[in-house]
């Protein structure tokens, strides 16, 4: 199991082009909610050491109820945050899965330079102080 590094959240919509079963090695996820409790529990980052997490902490940890395995037939649709639920995938596939992967993550994955906020296109107009709280938060104004 792991998060995905790619941002805060990663919406990824999964398109099963062939039905999927236990034997095409399925994506499976732990909700959200679980995933937070035991990020915090092991305090989990998403690079190094403890980038992946061994089956049985998640045995140990999780309730079966919680970790979903996502099945179904040909056109089935299914979202996940990748970076908000502890996922793996196509483990022991005795037979191929066919899916179509859609994934979304902000512009500021990856490489977010440092003070990114004052690059933005108004984050340094002089004229800010006549907007309220919002207007400057999505003109991108310093806080």
């Amino acid at each position: 199991y792991h998060l995905d590094a790619q941002d805060v959240r990663t919406l990824q919509m999964l398109l099963f082009v062939e039905d999927v079963d236990d034997d095409s090695g399925p994506f499976v996820l732990i909700e959200a909610e679980e995933t937070e409790k035991l990020a915090r529990l092991i305090n989990y980052r998403k690079k190094g050491a403890t980038r992946r997490i061994d089956d049985e902490l998640i045995e140990k940890n999780v309730p079966p109820e919680k970790i979903h395995s996502l099945t179904g037939p040909a056109g089935s649709v299914y979202i996940a945050d990748s970076d908000r639920c502890f996922h793996y995938g196509s483990r022991k596939a005795s037979k191929p899965r066919f899916i179509i992967a859609f994934q979304y993550f902000t512009p500021y994955a990856f490489s977010v330079p440092f003070k990114w906020w004052k690059k933005l296109p108004y984050a340094n107009n002089p004229n800010l102080d006549k907007y309220n709280k919002i207007e400057r938060l999505v003109l991108g104004a310093p806080q």
